[in-house]
């Protein structure tokens, strides 16, 4: 019979930790034992709770489109699916109409058109414990998010203007805001050239970049990233979240006064 290997992560991270190698590589061993023979195999970096899944629905279409049936190789129930979406529910139709199984590597799992209530049930409240999980886990992360912004902490990367600064403390990494010595007067001169009502925010940009000012990434910055900046409280020491300003501890590159002069003009 005829298979195909869906091998998912949800982030680059796990990509390059190899996990979804692992998965094939675990995919393959069992299709050799099982005399299943590979016709493809998707490898996935993509949420199996956020929204579409692009990658899956490319995986249910080759599936209808195929003439034989197919199993599809997962490493486990998780990593497959995390919730009964509208692509996961396809593949349950397909299984029913056998044009599908689905087998899962780790726990030797068959769901197929004849499996029995207990099979399916099984296989029901594994996807019910995966979604408990992912819930579990953005919990955890709403919790941590929280908790940086009561402690004025930053969230990702700084602003133009300043750097993060990895450092070891206490045995957990923590990130340091400093300014950038590099960026730091030049984005100080922005915010002052423009509340003085002297210069257009293009006039502000030709100026900027003949003075050598560049992003992070050495690219010259655009009259959109000019007025992100203006309008960005993090320079007089205060973060937005969700429409909400939390104060932090980092440096302040500017006033108070001076970004609502900016905000006047």
């Amino acid at each position: 019979m005829k298979a195909v290997i869906f091998a998912r992560v949800s982030s680059k991270e796990q990509e390059e930790g190899h996990s979804l190698d692992a998965q094939v590589n675990g995919a393959l061993n069992y299709a050799f034992e099982n005399e299943l023979t590979i016709v493809r195999q998707f490898r996935i970096v993509e949420s199996s709770t956020k929204g579409k899944r692009p990658e899956f629905k490319q995986m249910i279409d080759f599936i209808k489109q195929s003439k034989e049936k197919m199993v599809v190789l997962a490493y486990n129930t998780d990593r497959l699916q995390r919730d009964f979406d509208e692509q996961s529910l396809e593949l349950k139709a397909l299984v029913g109409q056998d044009k599908a199984e689905i087998h899962f590597v780790s726990t030797r799992q068959k769901i197929t058109k004849e499996s029995d209530s207990s099979s399916k049930f099984r296989y029901g409240l594994d996807v019910l414990l995966a979604n408990d999980y992912a819930n579990r886990i953005s919990d955890n992360v709403k919790r941590s998010i929280q908790k940086k912004l009561e402690e004025g902490t930053i969230l990702g990367d700084s602003p133009l203007g300043y750097l993060n600064k990895q450092r070891i403390d206490k045995k957990k990494e923590k990130v340091e805001v400093i300014i950038d010595p590099l960026r730091g007067h030049l984005i100080q001169k922005l915010f002052e050239d423009y509340a003085s009502g002297m210069y257009s925010m293009q006039e502000i940009r030709n100026n900027l970049t003949e003075e050598g000012l560049r992003s992070k990434k050495g690219v010259k910055i655009s009259h959109s990233q000019i007025e992100n900046i203006l309008a960005n409280p993090f320079y007089y020491g205060y973060m937005e979240h969700k429409g909400l300003l939390y104060k932090h501890i980092h440096p302040r590159l500017i006033s108070k006064e001076l970004f609502d002069e900016c905000q006047a003009v």
